[in-house]
């Protein structure tokens, strides 16, 4: 690991508290990875390969297709402006329907647009950069580009949005063990704590992250 990362330009400082693993940790200052090895890292931590690739190469020349990505505190509001781009040709992957990880969202967005897709959204909330960075970077591959929409709700008002969305599902609010055990089939029936954490976990969205638009 620390031959990988020194490859990549990045000086790690191990911590040691045994002399053989200081020892370890110092011949890796000679230890040179041939090209079929890192090959093979690059194939398990995509990372490297984005490092070592400067951002402007990678970002397509002419985009044939658009990719969308919400940002937004959860109940933001963003399935109006969802159906908006649902009436304007967009295949609309919801997480709240899927369930998974952000992850496997983007490598759904990945297979549309290898299935012929022009326009494809993300419903589902993206706070931090590097969940965002796997979408770039998977549309980018397909020739497509991202465009994100940055829903600035406020965290009194996404409140409400939640409580009546609650009351029109269930017909009262769920106590804490209840909205528990409802999000095994009710991603949208979560606790007030689940926006508080994203606004402390927020990175807002800026234009170097290789978006044509923010909006």
């Amino acid at each position: 690991v620390v031959a990988w990362l020194r490859s990549l330009g990045v000086i790690p400082l191990p911590g040691a508290r045994r002399p053989e693993t200081a020892r370890l940790a110092g011949a890796a200052a000679s230890l040179v990875l041939r090209d079929d090895e890192r090959a093979l890292l690059d194939e398990r931590f995509p990372v490297g390969a984005l490092l070592r690739t400067p951002k402007a190469s990678r970002r397509p020349a002419a985009p044939r297709r658009e990719v969308v990505v919400f940002v937004g505190i959860p109940a933001a509001g963003k399935s109006t402006r969802a159906r908006q781009l649902e009436a304007e040709g967009f295949l609309r992957l919801r997480r709240d329907e899927r369930g998974g990880s952000l992850a496997g969202l983007a490598k759904a967005m990945g297979d549309a647009l290898d299935e012929g897709r022009e326009k494809v959204l993300l419903d589902a909330t993206h706070p931090t950069r590097a969940q965002r960075s796997r979408v770039v970077e998977t549309a980018w591959a397909r020739g497509a580009s991202v465009r994100c929409i940055w829903l600035t709700t406020e965290l009194a008002d996404a409140r409400r949005n939640a409580v009546e969305r609650m009351l029109a599902r269930y017909g009262r609010v769920l106590e804490p063990e209840e909205m528990k055990a409802a999000q095994k089939d009710d991603p949208t029936a979560f606790p007030p704590r689940a926006q508080q954490r994203y606004l402390e976990t927020l990175e807002p969205p800026a234009e170097d992250e290789g978006f044509d638009a923010i909006e």
